[in-house]
């Protein structure tokens, strides 16, 4: 596993997550939808071995930390997002919304996981390039032949 990939793709999901909650970027399905296909490039390109798991994880981590960062400042992603504040005026008074946004961000989780493991193998057989990652010596022995 190329941990210290996952972690930089998750990092800058995470970051992402950070800019929209600050309304330095718009809260939109699109920027998420992009960086899922940047990342899935990326993980196309530099892993040869668990490709889906790559980018499962590496989904999961950052939207699970990026809409933990959503549900923390909850009111600060309210106030500097003005089509959520229009969205959330449909929602009947008195409804908490925090509770569904929080079983939410699990089921995003594995959607967004599923979605970019999959995209990630996608790319990695249109790439078809020799990949930089080999699998470590423990990994291979996972691997061995039974006699």
């Amino acid at each position: 596993m190329n941990w210290s990939l996952i972690l930089i793709l998750a990092a800058i999901g995470v970051i992402l997550s950070a800019l929209i909650v600050f309304g330095i970027l718009p809260a939109t399905i699109w920027l998420s939808l992009g960086f899922v296909l940047i990342a899935a490039v990326v993980i196309g390109h530099q892993v040869s071995h668990k490709i889906f798991l790559h980018g499962f994880l590496t989904a999961v981590i950052w939207s699970v930390i990026g809409g933990a960062l959503q549900f923390i400042f909850w009111d600060k992603f309210m106030a500097n997002n003005p089509q959520v504040q229009a969205k959330m005026a449909q929602v009947p008074e008195g409804m908490d919304i925090r509770p569904w946004m929080a079983g939410g961000m699990v089921v995003g989780a594995v959607a967004y996981g599923a979605i970019l493991g999959g995209l990630a193998m996608l790319f990695a057989k249109l790439l078809g390039e020799e990949k930089k990652e080999v699998p470590t010596e423990s990994e291979n022995q996972d691997q061995t032949p039974v006699s």
